[in-house]
């Protein structure tokens, strides 16, 4: 994922409207466990490719968001476990 990464980075960075690319992307993050980094990546994509990608993208999306409110409920966890 690390090397895909690697790769995928300057393309985008010299073709910042590849829908693909930001799709695959998002997918890489949320797949290493950075939902945070995939949803605007996500936002970017469906903006561009709206009616092409939709279904797959919105997917991806609500994963990565569902990830997102994970982490967020196991820190609220963590915190009153802690007494906070």
């Amino acid at each position: 994922r690390a090397e895909a990464g690697r790769v995928l980075d300057p393309v985008l960075q010299s073709q910042p409207q590849f829908a693909d690319g930001l799709l695959l992307r998002a997918r890489l993050h949320t797949e290493s466990d950075r939902p945070d980094l995939a949803v605007p990546l996500l936002r970017r994509a469906l903006a561009l490719d709206a009616l092409e990608a939709l279904e797959g993208e919105l997917f991806e999306l609500r994963l990565a968001r569902a990830r997102v409110r994970s982490r967020a409920a196991a820190a609220r966890v963590n915190s009153l476990e802690r007494g906070g």
